[in-house]
């Protein structure tokens, strides 16, 4: 009885369940084609018309407003500033182009060779002879091309530069800023200040000459803007800051290793590139602050290190270039301990003073030595740092304390001139005596 009962429940049971899973099954089938087989033909077709649904388009959504321009004001005032500048200034800003002194042979140099200095050499500086070659360039060749930057100092068409931008130049192109190509020809150089002067034979109208500062009013910290050819880019503007003042640099060796330093250097962190060499560096007034020159590298390229050429030594050396070819720079024939001395080194000398610098040596027919000025007989090491012993110390020159012996080249570059006499005060023997000197001209470098 409970067998029977049980076999036919089960098939009424199962029936209907049977039939509840084909409902689903072909209710599944019917609302998602998309599942069906790969290979039927009839399948494939609606999947590929399946498509993303649009985005709605919210009709009253607006964008992220744009900042006060209470906020943006100064921010404003500086973009305009620096456009302005630019426009008006870069017309005057040239690309040089020089071709070497033979329409063959291989360049010795980058076509866009930019001076690259190291720290100054660890002999004493000098306004004669401090050292040997610290510079990375290597000699010219026959057909070398070049390229820098310049800018119109005049009226008459003079554009002032590098003189390493045009060395050794036989042919010399200046592009302008419109794109007109003339040429160009060297009036005088200045190896010693790394400065020249060329002249081109047209100046596109209504381009006028870049006025000189007073790199004297330069303080650290104030805006510095370069404009030049970097990498043959020409008119590229870039921006930094002063970074420091009155460095020394190291200037190109004459034929046979010698050199001098280039006083009241000005440091820079505006970017400054192969090219840019004898571009000017401008104030935020648009003068220009100095000429740039030279980088500190230990790659080639830039790391944060410019230099530049003063623009009170281009107001001393451009004239006299223009108007003589060269310039003849001050000199005393001093050669001067590379440290100065201070308080507790000078009373481990034995020295009753709290500043000045040794002289190591005077040059033979100098100034300083038809003056009497004396050098030392020995030497000793505090500290790491060699001093000069039983020679004169300056401790000043006319009326500048002297620390250091940046301060006598600095200072004979910017405030003397051949045939000037000054007053050097020295400590020998324990007094201090006051010594004329004659100013001379510096020898002249081949």
């Amino acid at each position: 009885m409970g067998r029977r009962l049980q076999m036919v429940i089960l098939p009424v049971l199962i029936i209907p369940a049977l039939l509840l899973v084909g409902l689903v099954t072909a209710n599944v089938l019917h609302q998602s084609p998309q599942s069906a087989p790969a290979s039927s033909p009839a399948a494939a077709a609606p999947a590929a018309a399946v498509t993303a649904a649009p985005l709605a388009v919210v009709s009253n959504a607006t964008p992220v407003p744009t900042l006060s321009p209470a906020l943006t004001g100064p921010i404003d005032s500086q973009d305009a500033l620096l456009t302005k500048l630019y426009r008006e200034r870069s017309p005057a800003v040239v690309t040089i182009k020089i071709v070497g002194n033979s329409a063959s042979g291989q360049s010795g140099r980058s076509p866009l060779a930019l001076p690259t200095v190291q720290p100054a050499p660890s002999a004493g500086p000098s306004d004669s002879q401090p050292g040997p070659p610290t510079d990375q360039n290597p000699g010219l060749q026959p057909g070398f091309v070049a390229e820098g930057s310049g800018f119109l100092v005049d009226g008459d068409r003079h554009i002032v530069t590098n003189n390493h931008v045009v060395e050794g130049a036989s042919d010399i192109e200046v592009t302008w800023t419109d794109g007109s190509i003339v040429e160009a020809k060297v009036v005088g150089v200045d190896l010693d200040a790394d400065l020249a002067v060329i002249q081109a034979d047209k100046v596109p109208n209504g381009v006028q000459p870049l006025p000189l500062g007073d790199s004297r009013a330069v303080e650290v910290g104030q805006r510095a803007i370069a404009i030049g050819n970097p990498f043959g880019l020409g008119t590229t503007l870039t921006m930094g800051i002063v970074s420091a003042r009155g460095r020394l640099l190291p200037n190109q060796a004459d034929a046979n290793g010698n050199r001098f330093f280039i006083a009241d250097i000005i440091q820079t962190d505006a970017t400054i590139n192969p090219g840019n060499s004898g571009g000017p560096l401008l104030n935020s007034r648009g003068e220009v602050v100095g000429i740039n020159t030279a980088i500190r590298t230990d790659t080639g390229t830039f790391q944060g290190v410019g230099y530049a050429v003063p623009a009170n030594m281009v107001k001393k050396v451009i004239p006299e270039l223009i108007k003589h070819g060269q310039y003849q720079h001050p000199f005393l024939g001093l050669l001067m301990d590379p440290t100065g001395l201070s308080e507790t080194t000078a009373k481990q000398l034995g020295l009753n003073t709290t500043h000045g610098v040794g002289i190591d040596g005077v040059a033979a027919n100098s100034p300083v030595q038809q003056a009497g000025i004396h050098g030392s007989s020995g030497h000793r090491v505090i500290n790491g740092a060699q001093y000069s012993t039983g020679g004169d110390v300056v401790l000043k020159i006319n009326d500048k304390v002297v620390n250091q012996s940046a301060d006598i080249i600095d200072y004979l570059a910017t405030d003397t001139e051949v045939g000037q006499t000054v007053t050097l005060t020295v400590l020998r023997d324990g007094k201090e005596v006051p010594v004329q000197v004659k100013i001379g001209a510096r020898p002249h470098q081949p």
